[in-house]
């Protein structure tokens, strides 16, 4: 079993690394063939997984308080990539709520 995708631009439509089910794209012209075959499809994909590292941004605003209010996001990128793949809101209403207690 796999997630095959028709694509307008030459990228994927997954790109989370812990999404397991594989998956492939192509073309429209490529899809519009594929949707006249009648027969069975055999998909052969050939991929690794690489280990990668991250760091974490943490900050604190009084540590000693006794209360503590946890507020988190994250934000996905890749080389090449102009900005966050996923989750760009989530950053957005930190940045706004850490100006606003300011």
């Amino acid at each position: 079993m796999a997630i095959v995708t028709v694509v307008e631009k030459d990228e994927s439509v997954f790109e989370d690394g812990d999404f397991v089910i594989p998956s492939v794209y192509m073309t429209k012209n490529e899809g519009e063939t594929l949707l006249e075959n009648d027969g069975e499809i055999k998909a052969v994909i050939n991929a690794v997984r690489e280990e990668s590292y991250l760091d974490n941004v943490m900050a604190r605003l009084n540590p000693e308080m006794s209360q503590k209010l946890v507020v988190t996001a994250h934000r996905d990128t890749k080389t090449g990539a102009p900005g966050a793949l996923d989750k760009a809101t989530g950053i957005t209403i930190l940045l706004l709520l850490s100006h606003s207690i300011k």
